[in-house]
């Protein structure tokens, strides 16, 4: 198992056993899991890439959450700079993602920013969550929330 300074590879995460008992009961999620390598798992890889996220690129970086499965959050961090000198094709990159499942913490987090599905029944598209959200302009953010330049992570534990 990893270290506490290090989150648990993609392997170890898949087979703790309440993750491994989910991924039985619904394998949509496996596949989708399976489907897209680039996303990273757990609580644990979302915040210690997310601090790298954060430290290199400070607040030209904002965080789109969307839900495609009750069980999941997922998480995409994605580049965006207001500077002249930034290149067009920089732009809204995607400099990570993550796939939390079943956390509480995140779950809240998700509520209480995203303001989310709460019915149980309304989920994001599994691959549209993977493209680049057509609100991805914090430009336009700042009309509607005043959040502009700064990251959807709010809440501290």
């Amino acid at each position: 198992m990893a270290s506490s300074q290090t989150p648990p590879t993609r392997a170890e995460y898949l087979a703790q056993p309440e993750i491994k008992e989910l991924l039985e009961k619904r394998p949509e999620i496996k596949a989708f899991i399976d489907a897209h390598p680039e996303i990273l798992l757990g609580r644990e890889a979302y915040d210690m890439e997310d601090k790298k996220a954060n430290a290199e690129y400070g607040d030209e970086v904002f965080d789109d959450e969307s839900k495609p499965f009750p069980e999941m959050v997922l998480i995409q961090k994605y580049y965006y700079s207001t500077r002249p000198d930034t290149k067009v094709e920089d732009q809204n990159k995607r400099v990570m993602v993550a796939a939390v499942i079943n956390d509480d913490y995140i779950e809240k987090r998700f509520q209480a920013i995203a303001q989310g599905p709460r019915d149980g029944n309304q989920y994001d598209d599994p691959e549209g969550c993977l493209k680049l959200p057509s609100s991805a302009d914090p430009l336009n953010w700042k009309a509607m929330d005043g959040s502009y330049g700064k990251s959807s992570n709010r809440m501290t534990e």
